[in-house]
């Protein structure tokens, strides 16, 4: 996992503002009046504006066609009914997104955060190294530091065994996991340290996560804290 799975990336944000958000109203309500998904065309860059309005697009796309091909009456009208509600929800979607990037490239200004490479195949005890900027003042000069996160939970699969079709083993294939979470996780807290404290100075250098199952307490800076949530696919 990448940095880019929690931010927006540059082209992801060149997408969004690619289409204004009062195209993007014009645009849905033109195609639901018509009834014709083909109106929707002017939004493909969407497509690469980010999962969230991406899923939303494909989403009032499914519906709108369902709407022009139901069976009954009453099945189009169900559709057309979840096609109004789908462009409602692409239209937030699209806000939101513009504001969280808007929001990230301001943070970016004064912290940032990147995984160092982590190991070719996963294993226990799971390490996640982070490398983080920040600074003092919007004019001062960029100041960084390290963080390594590690995590060996006793109750972790004995080592060898079967390779599943992913090429890896059960102990592998649990290691990647724990990996995935614990980057995503110790990401966000990383940042929600510097959000808050303005300086990296007080990150440790490592931390041993003793939690024997992963939460989202368990790589958090700040006391008595959590990271923001920690949502898996």
């Amino acid at each position: 996992m990448r940095l880019n799975e929690l931010r927006l990336s540059p082209d992801e944000r060149t997408a969004l503002r690619a289409v204004e958000p009062a195209r993007v109203a014009a645009v849905t309500q033109e195609a639901l009046d018509r009834e014709d998904t083909s109106r929707l065309t002017p939004l493909a860059r969407l497509r690469d504006a980010g999962r969230y309005v991406a899923g939303r697009l494909a989403n009032l796309e499914d519906h709108l066609r369902k709407a022009t091909t139901g069976r009954t009456g009453s099945l189009r009208d169900r559709a057309r009914e979840e096609a109004l509600s789908a462009r409602q929800e692409l239209l937030q979607a699209v806000e939101r997104t513009r504001e969280r990037a808007d929001e990230e490239e301001r943070e970016e200004q004064i912290f940032r955060v990147e995984q160092s490479p982590g190991m070719q195949e996963p294993d226990f005890p799971v390490r996640v190294r982070l490398s983080f900027m920040w600074k003092d003042s919007a004019s001062s000069a960029w100041r960084s530091g390290r963080i390594a996160y590690i995590y060996s939970p006793s109750h972790a699969p004995a080592a060898g065994g079967r390779r599943g079709a992913g090429g890896l083993t059960r102990r592998g294939v649990e290691a990647a996991k724990a990996e995935r979470f614990v980057t995503l996780s110790a990401i966000r807290s990383v940042e929600d340290y510097l959000r808050e404290k303005g300086t990296g100075e007080g990150i440790p250098e490592q931390v041993r996560i003793r939690d024997e199952t992963l939460d989202n307490f368990s790589t958090a800076l700040l006391p008595r804290r959590g990271t923001r949530q920690v949502e898996e696919e």
